[in-house]
C-alpha cells in the first residue's frame, strides 16, 4: 500500500500530465528532505497552498491544489484563508480525486468553490453553463 505522501505525489503527477496535455507549462511543488540528527524530515513546498502552477500564453495562470474527495472542505478552507491575493486573470482550481480515477474540478469564484469540470475515464467534461 502506498503512503499518503506517495499517493499525493502520484495524483499531482496525474494532474500535471492532464494540464501539459492541454498545452500548459507546469511547475509542480515538491517536498524537500533534510536531516536532523538521525531523522530524515520533509517539508512541503506548496506555493500559497497550491501544488501546481500552470501557464499558457494568453490564458489565465492556473493555481491548482490537488487532493482526494474526502479532504474537500479542508483544502477549500486553506485556500480561502489566504485571502483575496489573486489577480483577476488567475484561476484558483481544486482537483479532487475520487474512487475509480474520477476527478472533479472546482474553481474559486467570488469566495466560493464552484464545480466546473469532471474527468472520467480520460474524458474531460465541462459542467453546464461553463
Amino acid at each position: 500500500m502506498k503512503s499518503k505522501r506517495a499517493k499525493g505525489s502520484a495524483y499531482e503527477l496525474e494532474v500535471q500530465k492532464i494540464l501539459e496535455g492541454q498545452g500548459y507549462l507546469v511547475h509542480r511543488a515538491r517536498q524537500s528532505y533534510f536531516r536532523v540528527k538521525d531523522k530524515v524530515l520533509t517539508r512541503s513546498n506548496d506555493i500559497f497552498q497550491c501544488d501546481i502552477i500552470a501557464k499558457k500564453k494568453d490564458k489565465p495562470t492556473l493555481w491548482v491544489s490537488v487532493s482526494t474527495g474526502q479532504r474537500k472542505a479542508e483544502k477549500q478552507g486553506k485556500l480561502k484563508e489566504i485571502g483575496d491575493i489573486w489577480n483577476s486573470q488567475d484561476k484558483v482550481l481544486l482537483y479532487l480525486r475520487f474512487e475509480g480515477g474520477i476527478w472533479k474540478i472546482y474553481e474559486l469564484r467570488n469566495g466560493e468553490f464552484i464545480e466546473t469540470g469532471k474527468i472520467e475515464r480520460g474524458k474531460y467534461y465541462l459542467m453546464k453553463g461553463e
